[in-house]
């Protein structure tokens, strides 16, 4: 599958290089040192679970220099949330999903104001990771899990196909017809220090 990663930071360096290992093609939107870092020397992991492993990657600081893509993995932080989401908005045509893995309840219908409802799909995610060096990710907890489920219109194929994806990459994924209780859920978690992420 051709995916974009939007945010090169610890979650999106992290899930990116999984998703390149296993043999999808992935591009990582950066900018600034780590953008140097990724285009010179791919990204890097290490992990107790997933191992340790350098892992080549396309990269760009423009969306417009993308070619066709399937997924973006949109993994900015809340802040930088509508700022990015209109840069990358002329990307996402019609059957393009935007995997959007942000804590707290607001951010679909974010999203959506800018992609429309049609395109985005929610994750939770349990896995604490951290950036230690530009394109370094350390995997320190948690095991990585992902959440899948819609939030505005049922889409059962759309859902299966993203949940394969990932379980391909060696991941563990939990799908949902309805992620909002599990949104909710991570919600309090997420604003507890000691939390695994």
């Amino acid at each position: 599958m051709r995916v974009l990663v939007v945010g090169a930071g610890a979650l999106g360096g992290f899930y990116g290089a999984l998703l390149a290992r296993a043999g999808n093609d992935v591009t990582i939107l950066a900018r600034g040192t780590a953008l140097d870092a990724i285009r010179t020397a791919g990204l890097t992991v290490d992990s107790a679970k997933y191992g340790s492993f350098t892992q080549p990657v396309a990269v760009v600081s423009n969306p417009a220099e993308m070619g066709e893509i399937d997924l973006i993995f949109f993994a900015v932080k809340a802040y930088d949330l509508d700022a990015t989401a209109r840069q990358i908005a002329p990307l996402v045509t019609d059957g393009i999903t935007l995997l959007a893995v942000q804590n707290g309840i607001e951010h679909p219908q974010q999203l959506a104001a800018h992609v429309g409802e049609k395109a985005v799909l929610p994750g939770v995610i349990y896995v604490s990771t951290t950036v230690t060096a530009p394109g370094v990710v350390t995997h320190v907890g948690g095991p990585g899990l992902l959440q899948l489920g819609d939030v505005f219109r049922a889409n059962p194929e759309r859902l299966e196909r993203i949940a394969a994806l990932f379980r391909d990459a060696g991941l563990p994924v939990e799908t949902y017809p309805d992620l909002w209780p599990m949104l909710w859920r991570k919600k309090p978690i997420a604003c507890s220090p000691a939390a695994v992420l």
